[in-house]
């Protein structure tokens, strides 16, 4: 008998599916059974790659992505199975291409070059951009033939005038093809052009960015801080773009060697809770300025309605063992935290503020799960006070909750 063929790649895929759908959905115990065929399909394309044979790695890959991509309308995804194949099938085409494109003649990258942008085309990608733009990232390695570079530059204009979708994700969407439409200027084209299209659309974060690091590597510092500045006012509705205006502003007062606008801005940096500046600050001041300043920030930080993380860290870093201690006294449970910090100075306020809390945690424990977090700061008081103080701790506890048996449970652990 001779040795029986595999099924086709496309039957394979499909085979696993119609396994693995109930009543025309896949439920999500269901999914990695239903991408089965097609992670066979793409264990083939992968040895195709190691094999040479570039061609026939994409073209397997592009039959995956063809038919996974609508299984998505039908499955429970939940757990990102689905989604990770058509990751991996886009993966392998882009690595097959950047691998094999210098081996092909003309003719071969032409019809690659038309068969993933006409997949990018496909209505299946509506909702799905990033698979899109990612196919047409792709396409990007064919533009150093001009007539390639024409017909994906055409494309991207024609998106950019009637291809992008309304409402929130179209200004991402924008974002996407301007960076596509740079991805292949600086490829192919010269400087200047570059640096025009880049200024032309500043108001894209990922283009101020480059624009920075342009002007930064020309030690234009002042074209870089106002391009910092712009950026700030620009994007001032968005509370992570501004921080990230103000630290390259910090970087550029770095690279200037300006130390009191590098100590300014690294204020206000502290007081948007960011520690590491306080570092750099601390770095930057000498002896003798230092504590007036971390007298300043304190006092800043005090007139926020919620004390940021960094002041406890501040505390702590410059040994404030009174603010420790007050501060600990406001929020009884940091004293689990702090005690280290505090017990040698004040043995005996910490000793208190350990029983108040433990005894406080204790009325308030309704089942085992509460029970063991208070036997757990026991513990805590145990090695910080010894053993006595703990028994006669445990021991009245014991007297007063007699009929807690799961507490008392608890308790006998410690012993």
């Amino acid at each position: 008998m001779g040795k029986r063929k595999s099924p086709r790649p496309k039957k394979l895929i499909k085979e696993y599916i119609r396994k693995a759908k109930r009543n025309g959905f896949i439920g999500w115990r269901d999914v990695s059974t239903a991408v089965r065929g097609a992670d066979t399909v793409l264990d083939n394309a992968r040895g195709k790659i190691l094999k040479e044979e570039y061609e026939k790695s994409i073209i397997l890959s592009q039959t995956v992505l063809s038919i996974i991509v609508d299984v998505l309308q039908y499955c429970d995804d939940s757990d990102g199975i689905v989604g990770g194949t058509i990751s991996e099938s886009i993966s392998l085409m882009n690595e097959a291409v950047s691998t094999g494109l210098g081996s092909w003649t003309p003719a071969q990258q032409k019809k690659i070059f038309s068969l993933i942008l006409k997949e990018s085309q496909n209505k299946r990608y509506s909702g799905w951009n990033d698979w899109q733009f990612a196919l047409l990232g792709i396409c990007v390695n064919f533009a150093e033939d001009q007539g390639a570079r024409d017909i994906l530059e055409q494309h991207l204009e024609e998106l950019l005038r009637n291809g992008v979708e309304t409402g929130w994700s179209r200004e991402y969407s924008l974002r996407q093809i301007k960076l596509l439409q740079l991805d292949v200027l600086q490829r192919f084209d010269s400087e200047e052009k570059i640096v025009n299209f880049i200024k032309e659309n500043l108001r894209y974060s990922e283009f101020r960015k480059i624009a920075i690091e342009h002007a930064l590597e020309k030690h234009s510092f002042q074209e870089a801080i106002k391009l910092c500045l712009d950026g700030e006012e620009v994007d001032h509705e968005f509370r992570g773009l501004v921080k990230d205006w103000k630290e390259l502003r910090f970087l550029v007062y770095e690279k200037m060697g300006d130390l009191e606008n590098q100590k300014k801005l690294a204020f206000g940096l502290i007081l948007e809770n960011d520690y590491k500046y306080y570092l750099k600050l601390k770095q930057l001041c000498s002896e003798e300025e230092w504590g007036g300043v971390v007298d300043e920030i304190l006092e800043n930080l005090e007139e926020e309605r919620f004390l940021p993380g960094i002041y406890e860290r501040i505390l702590v870093e410059e040994k404030l063992v009174a603010k420790i201690l007050e501060y600990c006294r406001k929020r009884p449970s940091y004293i689990v935290s702090y005690y280290p910090h505090l017990i040698e100075e004040y043995p005996v306020e910490v000793d208190e503020l350990f029983i108040k809390y433990i005894l406080e945690s204790a009325r308030e424990a309704t089942d085992r799960k509460k029970y063991k977090q208070v036997c757990a700061v026991i513990k805590k008081y145990k090695s910080a006070y010894g053993e006595k103080p703990a028994a006669r701790l445990i021991g009245s506890l014991q007297m007063e909750y007699p009929r807690r048996p799961a507490f008392l449970d608890e308790l006998k652990k410690i012993k």
